[in-house]
């Protein structure tokens, strides 16, 4: 089973989640669960956006090395132009948190991984 955190700070962040868990979903593996979407502050940098957080486990067989290459081609695709500085890649079997969250609130349940067509805004 894979654990993948999910964060999105520009633009239409719930949309880029959604079109994140998608891709995963197609390319990945099965998804077998995803968590809410969480409004949480920047960790380690500055930054006048909010992050949009999420949480997804998918059924995988593909090795460490491949989901890296599919994940940063995901990132790509969805117009990520550069890593943060505080990004970190970890392969293997134990499980590595590359950045974490303070008191967060719940923006909105997502209690199931369907991909709807057009998606609710994100209200607070």
């Amino acid at each position: 089973m894979l654990y993948v955190g999910l964060g999105s700070n520009i633009g239409q962040r719930e949309e880029n989640l959604r079109r994140a868990l998608q891709a995963l979903g197609e390319s990945v593996g099965e998804m077998k669960a995803c968590s809410k979407f969480y409004e949480t502050e920047p960790q380690g940098f500055r930054s006048n956006n909010l992050f949009l957080n999420a949480a997804a486990a998918i059924e995988t067989t593909l090795p460490p090395e491949t989901i890296l290459r599919l994940t940063q081609t995901i990132e790509r695709t969805l117009g990520r132009k550069h890593k943060s500085q505080a990004a970190c890649i970890k392969t293997g079997q134990s499980t590595s948190t590359c950045s974490s969250t303070r008191a967060s609130r719940s923006i909105r349940p997502n209690s199931s991984c369907r991909i709807q067509a057009s998606p609710a805004a994100v209200s607070s």
